[in-house]
């Protein structure tokens, strides 16, 4: 009997930290930064390629060494690549806004996605 109430006594005293400590197990999702990184990191190695940049409603259109225009931009909830018009390559999900500025050295990129986080870079031209 003894045991019985000793171990109910103990269940009683921790049965309400559980839920704290269950909370704090749970490890804090990165993919979605990863994602946007991952973009911009398509974007620079696609600048490598690049002769000539403009930007033209939120498209940033680049034209390669072989003369095909890459555009980039936004088709509803995801940023694509088409090479002359064609194809559609998706580089990134579940954007909620994508922002295209020229500065006096390259162009700024701000990315919203649906989570509310935002995300800029600043790319320069070589």
């Amino acid at each position: 009997m003894l045991s019985i109430l000793f171990s109910l006594s103990f269940l009683m005293v921790t049965l309400p930290f559980v839920p704290y400590f269950f909370t704090s197990l749970t490890i804090p999702s990165y993919s979605e930064e990863l994602s946007v990184r991952q973009l911009f990191q398509f974007i620079q190695d696609e600048l490598y390629r690049t002769e000539s940049m403009t930007v033209s409603n939120d498209t940033l259109l680049l034209k390669n060494h072989n003369g095909e225009v890459v555009s980039i931009d936004q088709y509803q909830q995801v940023i694509r690549r088409q090479v002359t018009g064609k194809g559609h390559e998706i580089l990134a999900r579940d954007i909620e806004e994508l922002e295209i500025q020229t500065n006096s050295f390259g162009f700024d990129i701000t990315v919203k996605t649906i989570e509310g986080q935002l995300y800029e870079k600043k790319f320069s031209l070589y």
